[in-house]
């Protein structure tokens, strides 16, 4: 009962703190997360398929790659964003109704380990610098491989400074069919590239 409870916890101060840091966030964070994305951003990525950004933000992903892929292609991918703070989401929204473009997107307020989406949608999968924060990472990663199709690639990412580091490593290892680690020096996160085939 105590786990729980602290993981109750530790969920409600993660909501509280994102919730709040919502109107700064991008100011502070853009070119961290940048860094990230210009890692693993491909075209192929966003054409004719169903993304799952989880733990979306405020839509830093979707931002960039709107400025080096037209919007034309990527009216032709389905873009779900998840996120388990409403402020962000909300943030995330404003910057889409400013694009004005046709595009499909969808925001879901959910816990990434309680993913309230069904199974074999997705083709691709992003969750970045998001597994420090989950209470189990072990249920977060089995939620985005169950919501990934038959095959799916997926590229997910946790701080190198988080205190469950060796066990994401483990688990990666154990539930991905094939993966590689990027361990750059100038990036804050471990990234992982994977591919799961169920």
């Amino acid at each position: 009962m105590k786990t729980n409870i602290s993981h109750s916890n530790k969920k409600g101060k993660i909501i509280k703190e994102y919730n709040s840091s919502s109107q700064y966030y991008d100011n502070r964070y853009h070119d961290i997360q940048l860094k990230k994305y210009e890692s693993f951003i491909e075209k192929k990525w966003f054409q004719k398929k169903i993304i799952l950004d989880a733990g979306c933000g405020t839509g830093l992903i979707l931002e960039q790659v709107s400025k080096y892929i037209k919007f034309k292609a990527l009216s032709n991918c389905n873009y779900v964003g998840v996120d388990i703070s409403l402020n962000m989401l909300k943030k995330f929204q404003l910057k889409l109704n400013n694009l004005g473009k046709a595009l499909i997107v969808n925001l879901i307020l959910a816990d990434l380990e309680n993913l309230p989406i069904r199974e074999n949608i997705a083709d691709i999968i992003f969750s970045i610098t998001v597994f420090q924060n989950l209470t189990d990472i072990e249920r977060g990663l089995d939620n985005l491989i169950r919501v990934g199709k038959a095959k799916f690639d997926i590229i997910i990412s946790i701080l190198k400074k988080a205190s469950e580091l060796e066990k994401f490593n483990d688990l990666v290892r154990m539930k991905l069919e094939k993966y590689s680690f990027e361990n750059n020096p100038y990036l804050e996160d471990i990234i992982v590239w994977g591919t799961a085939i169920k």
